[in-house]
């Protein structure tokens, strides 16, 4: 999997959504922040994002431009 390390860790690969729950945990990050637009919002992707998040308390910032 390409991982690209930038001010953060980038990982890209099929079905990476599903680690991001695990990937707070291992990072200990008690309350994500999720930032999208209202197209990526409204399109199911953000309702995937925080699924993978389980029982992770999180907030969600959705008017991004």
């Amino acid at each position: 999997m390409p991982v690209i390390y930038y001010a953060t860790e980038i990982h890209l690969d099929f079905g990476i959504l599903s680690t991001l729950g695990m990937q707070c945990r291992t990072r200990k990050l008690k309350r994500p922040l999720l930032v999208t637009d209202s197209t990526i919002a409204a399109n199911g992707m953000m309702a995937r994002a925080i699924a993978a998040l389980g029982d992770i308390d999180h907030a969600v910032f959705a008017e991004a431009h």
